[in-house]
């Protein structure tokens, strides 16, 4: 007998076992892409934001140094009290900018702790559910594997079992009518 190097044997079956979980796996993993995406677009936001503000503070802080540099190279101060609240006020606006450019970074790496651990939720929901798909489908084989076997003793030991009809879900139907016309046709050799 040639050995069959087909992969796919019973088209009807292979596909009814493998659909619902590539289906199941496809739809976690989507949804794990478009988090993982949207979480990605919000902190580039943020990141460019943080970016123009870096721009804007050393843009400001070279304008506090270009002042300071005219001041010291002053020879009459007039009024030094308007260099000294010029130079205030751009330190407090730096302050801020930088306390705002902290809390984005800090808001980030918040935003990055929960795209993680969203994602480990995920894998463990994906693996959780395929477990459970696995297990569901898997009784519709085991089923009649176990009662076939149960069968196949009998038949060992001398009697031919009266062979009941498989679930309506179950797998391996075809095989099971086979088996079933085999044990009729061995009552009717065998006489038993």
């Amino acid at each position: 007998m040639k050995k069959s190097r087909k992969l796919i044997v019973d088209k009807k079956y292979q596909f009814g076992f493998a659909a619902p979980l590539t289906a199941a796996s496809g739809a976690v993993i989507t949804l794990v892409i478009v988090a993982i995406a949207a979480v990605s677009l919000v902190n580039n936001g943020k990141l460019h934001e943080l970016a123009s503000n870096q721009m804007r503070l050393v843009a400001n802080q070279n304008d506090i140094y270009q002042t300071l540099l005219a001041v010291s190279q002053a020879k009459d101060l007039s009024n030094p009290s308007v260099v000294e609240e010029f130079v205030n006020r751009d330190v407090a606006r730096n302050k801020v900018r930088l306390d705002d450019n902290t809390a984005i970074i800090i808001g980030i790496g918040r935003n990055n702790l929960i795209l993680i651990s969203g994602l480990i939720v995920f894998a463990l929901l994906q693996s959780g559910i395929l477990f459970y798909l696995l297990i569901k489908r898997s009784h519709r084989i085991s089923g009649p594997v176990l009662v076939l076997n149960r069968y196949i003793d009998d038949i060992k030991n001398g009697t031919f079992p009266d062979v009941r009809p498989l679930r309506e879900k179950d797998d391996l139907k075809e095989l099971f009518e086979n088996f079933r016309q085999m044990v009729e046709a061995l009552k009717r050799k065998g006489g038993g």
